[in-house]
């Protein structure tokens, strides 16, 4: 499973758009962790891989 993280959101993504990115940084976290895991929770289940890969609004 991939997530992408930025300044608003987090969503996920495939594989294939994670590998084919300029740079990327790996992160691992064990499950369980508070910080971690409350990060996740907040956002909507991941359904639909992609789809809200726009940049934030200012």
């Amino acid at each position: 499973m991939w997530h992408k993280m930025n300044d608003s959101r987090v969503t996920c993504v495939e594989e294939e758009a994670v590998l084919s990115q300029e740079a990327y940084i790996l992160l691992y976290a064990k499950q369980g962790i508070p910080w971690f895991s409350t990060a996740i929770e907040v956002q909507k289940p991941c359904t639909e891989p992609g789809i809200s890969d726009s940049s934030p609004k200012s």
